[in-house]
């Protein structure tokens, strides 16, 4: 006899701790400049294009919708793993139109480095992974 055992997460809780789980797992550069992308959306001076504006209330009804439903309580980084693109979409698009052309790799350089310097830092802090830098 199998049974399913509820574990007790208070709603309160996870709420503010599954944005936090899911945009560690995007990266923190990324949600960085999402966020600048979300700050520019809501200014008419510097509207961005249409498509971008439309997807950004997109993907933030979205995700708080995910999130105030409280279907979720916990593991969302891999739950709602299929919405990870959408950050770094926009972080992309953010940084193709800020950066100056000559500057635009280096800034996607020195983006995917922190990545890849924040996944080094969580693998050795949970203790896992194949990431060793010391």
């Amino acid at each position: 006899e199998v049974t399913l055992q509820e574990m007790p997460r208070s709603y309160g809780r996870w709420l503010f701790a599954n944005l936090l789980d899911f945009f560690f797992f995007v990266g923190v550069p990324s949600v960085l400049l999402l966020l600048a992308q979300f700050r520019q959306a809501r200014d008419p001076a510097q509207a961005t294009e249409r498509w971008q504006s439309w997807s950004l209330v997109a993907f933030g009804t979205t995700l708080l919708a995910l999130d105030l439903s409280g279907l979720v309580r916990g593991e969302v980084a891999r739950i709602w793993m299929y919405l990870g693109v959408f950050p770094v979409m926009f972080a992309a698009a953010r940084l193709q139109r800020e950066s100056d052309p000559q500057w635009a790799h280096f800034m996607w350089i020195v983006v995917c480095c922190v990545q890849l310097l924040q996944i080094a830092l969580m693998q050795h802090a949970v203790g896992i992974g194949f990431l060793k830098p010391w």
